[in-house]
């Protein structure tokens, strides 16, 4: 008889995490460590696609050297979903800053099969990883 794989702990990430992982200066940073953690699976983190963005964008403007850094960390250490639908955002208005709602709302719509997830992801990426392969 299969054994059943144990859930991981989910852990919503946000730029912040990314932005100070990738910057990084020594291997016991916390938000490195977090990464690591997914990384190994220990934990599952999952972002919004707008939450890469933004991390991306920063690290771009503000220091580029680690921008390589930062896209092995995504491809190894996250679940990419999909940002919230407009209607998902509909009852939260005025709740965050506007910018600020996708990701508040994340963790409302995160619990989806990620097959229900995938349906909205670009071409060639599921909910399991930011490059389309399994894994996560």
């Amino acid at each position: 008889m299969a054994r059943a794989e144990p859930s991981r702990p989910r852990v919503l990430v946000d730029a912040d995490v990314l932005f100070a992982g990738a910057t990084s200066p020594s291997e016991q940073g916390a938000s490195l460590t977090i990464l690591h953690m997914a990384e190994i699976t220990l934990i599952k983190a999952v972002t919004p696609q707008q939450v890469i963005t933004e991390a991306q964008r920063n690290l771009a403007q503000k220091l580029p050297q680690p921008l390589p850094a930062f896209q092995l960390l995504v491809h190894r250490s996250l679940t990419i979903l999909p940002d919230p639908l407009p209607q998902e955002l509909a009852g939260h208005h005025g709740l965050a800053d506007p910018k600020d709602l996708p990701m508040q709302t994340t963790p409302a719509h995160a619990h989806r099969p990620e097959t229900e997830l995938d349906k909205r992801l670009p071409t060639g990426y599921t909910a399991s990883s930011s490059d389309g392969q399994e894994g996560g």
